[in-house]
């Protein structure tokens, strides 16, 4: 069985109760929802394709608001609209089949070296949009301030790497899941994830969430 086989494997058998509220429903993942969200309803699309359906959470928000929403996802159980790899998409769908295709927190369980593949993929199934959001390991103390009725200000400062690894070792938890994060080796360095987002036939906008950092976001524009 080679990395591809292993991740199809091992993802689709993930059971519904790993995305249950309390387990998988973090605050700072919650934010994350709010960036996927805002991405796709800035190009006030009719037809969305959402890779990774998870917990549903998003995708019946943008229903909610009028929004035709299909769910791709290896995991059957978890009854998406379309049982798919997200690395076969062109087998799947037609070119621009759909306004904008969401694929939020997915990439990092399946090998890196698929990755330049599954963005050019998203990409090609998409109208107007591909938005793409990835978790990159980093360090921070964040520093947060608020006015009442007005947006949270966030300031942080950027730590070095290997005080995340020696407090870890100290509190006797190894830092990281085993999956591939941006910053992470050299192989997923900030460099070349800006290389392959800039050799897409795509205008791309890349920027790591202001309020939790270890979440960067890569949104393509065809138009």
């Amino acid at each position: 069985m080679n990395k591809e086989e292993e991740y199809a494997h091992k993802y689709s058998k993930l059971k519904s109760a790993y995305y249950s509220f309390k387990n998988y429903n973090s605050k700072t993942r919650l934010l994350t929802y709010w960036h996927q969200i805002d991405e796709v309803l800035a190009s006030a699309p009719r037809r969305v394709l959402e890779i990774g359906k998870g917990t549903g959470l998003v995708s019946s928000y943008l229903k909610n608001l009028g929004v035709e929403v299909a769910t791709l996802d290896l995991n059957e159980e978890l009854q998406p609209d379309f049982v798919g790899d997200v690395t076969e998409l062109d087998q799947k769908f037609d070119a621009s089949s759909w306004d904008v295709v969401l694929c939020a927190r997915v990439l990092h369980h399946i090998p890196f070296t698929e990755f330049e593949n599954i963005i050019s993929q998203c990409i090609h199934v998409a109208r107007s949009c591909a938005v793409i959001s990835i978790p990159v390991d980093d360090f921070r103390i964040y520093f947060s301030s608020r006015v009442t009725s007005r947006p949270y200000k966030t300031i942080t400062i950027p730590l070095p790497l290997f005080l995340k690894k020696r407090l870890g070792k100290l509190s006797g938890k190894t830092p990281g899941s085993g999956l591939w994060q941006v910053n992470s080796s050299k192989q997923t360095a900030f460099a070349e994830i800006q290389r392959i987002a800039d050799a897409q036939n795509a205008k791309c906008r890349v920027y790591q969430v202001p309020e939790d950092k270890s979440h960067m976001f890569l949104i393509f524009n065809k138009s």
